[in-house]
């Protein structure tokens, strides 16, 4: 009777705990999302067709679903919009790291996703050497980030990779769910889950290349189709400093059309009416930027504005103090002697990178119409965190590589965001 009863409580707890996993097995991925005036949004990617119920400190939230299956994306996607009196949030187990209302540790990424592009020589999605995202992650998780600022373009394998390529065999493409899933949502897991996060839209996540995936995963507005471009909005993070985010996707790389132009302006000026004392634009493509270094380039460049630099000389905002952007596939800090303030580019995180300039000292090169009067580019696999003082608006920033090595120190205090090389050991 005795060994009946213990078999049958062994088989009970048995089928509990096989309950247990295969229910949680459910939840394909989980964050944490900041979107317009401060919304907390609580995302989950499910297998399941139904959403499950977040467990708060205050009650349970049920999470309504913001995309239902198809054949591309043969997931459920839920949300939900947390209070911000929430002081815990969990989800089978599985935590949402909340937001600080004044974060002191920031992580920036950008293009991160592995190049597969008919007509380009396709990256090794399967060599971390050469695809180091899934390294990266594991490793600014580490830092325990309060926030993490992504610039955009996540979605980079549009094309199948070539037949006997092993650096790349197996990799799904398209924008799909399985590529996304490969991209972006594995490879970030360690610190996707680890804080919240601030997602920019790229030009990868246009509507005729990831415009579908961005919409349905990490879009923070609720549009059941894409959309061209979404309105700017803003973000408090303390210390009267407010983040602007703007999707520049669409915006053209090499000239100016009068149209775009004018969404551009138009956002320029919403930041313009800010009340905050410290005001940075995050948005995918730089308003500045020295692709290369050599005379022809810089000529061109000096003299046909693109659409943002258009946007930007019409309307000469005064009240932005720091540009963050990416597109450019690597690090890049840009300073300017007189009314502009400095542009960041962080987008070194996985893509393949851009050529190494001829010097790492962008000093005196000429960018639409001004000097920069200290710059400093890098072509490094890496990201950048940025750490709060207790001086106002000053911030310490390190350029690490994706282990987490310093490559470079920089100081962003009074209109400068000043970078210099670590020195070798």
């Amino acid at each position: 009777m005795k060994k009946i009863l213990f078999h049958t409580l062994i088989f009970i707890l048995c089928q509990f705990f096989i309950f247990q996993a295969c229910a949680e097995s459910k939840i394909l991925s989980h964050w944490l999302e900041i979107g317009p005036n401060n919304q907390w949004i609580a995302r989950v990617i499910t297998s399941d067709k139904n959403c499950p119920e977040i467990k708060t400190n205050k009650q349970m939230i049920p999470m309504q679903i913001r995309s239902a299956p198809n054949d591309q994306f043969p997931v459920t996607v839920c949300q939900a919009v947390l209070s911000s009196d929430v002081t815990y949030a969990t989800i089978q187990r599985h935590r949402f790291y909340l937001p600080k209302a004044t974060p002191e540790k920031i992580i920036i990424i950008g293009d991160t996703g592995c190049r597969l592009k008919n007509g380009v020589n396709p990256q090794q999605c399967n060599n971390l050497r050469h695809w180091p995202f899934p390294v990266l992650t594991k490793h600014a998780a580490e830092f325990k980030p309060d926030l993490v600022i992504h610039v955009g373009d996540y979605y980079y394998r549009e094309a199948s990779c070539p037949k006997g390529n092993q650096g790349c065999a197996k990799s799904p493409h398209g924008d799909d769910w399985a590529t996304w899933r490969a991209d972006f949502f594995q490879p970030a897991k360690p610190l996707l889950e680890k804080a919240p996060w601030i997602f920019a839209r790229g030009n990868h996540e246009t509507c005729d290349r990831g415009g579908e995936g961005w919409t349905k995963l990490l879009d923070p507005f609720s549009f059941k189709h894409c959309f061209n471009h979404s309105p700017i909005y803003s973000i408090d993070i303390g210390g009267n400093t407010r983040l602007y985010i703007m999707d520049s996707g669409n915006a053209n790389d090499v000239g100016a059309p009068p149209e775009q132009v004018s969404w551009y302006e138009n956002y320029l000026q919403v930041v313009s009416k800010s009340k905050s004392k410290y005001n940075w634009l995050i948005t995918h493509k730089p308003f500045w930027f020295v692709y290369s270094d050599d005379e022809l380039t810089q000529t061109y460049q000096n003299y046909m504005p693109n659409t943002l630099q258009a946007a930007w000389l019409n309307t000469k905002p005064s009240n932005i103090d720091l540009l963050i952007s990416g597109h450019l596939h690597r690090f890049q800090s840009i300073n300017f002697a007189k009314t502009r303030p400095p542009q960041i580019i962080v987008g070194d995180s996985g893509t393949r990178l851009e050529k190494k300039l001829s010097h790492n000292d962008l000093k005196n090169l000429d960018m639409a119409g001004e000097s920069i009067s200290q710059g400093f580019s890098l072509s490094e696999f890496g990201y950048m965190t940025l750490e709060r003082t207790q001086d106002d608006g000053i911030w310490h920033a390190q350029v690490r590589n994706p282990h987490g090595k310093i490559l470079a120190h920089c100081v962003f205090k009074e209109n400068q965001f000043v970078c210099k090389r670590e020195k070798s050991e």
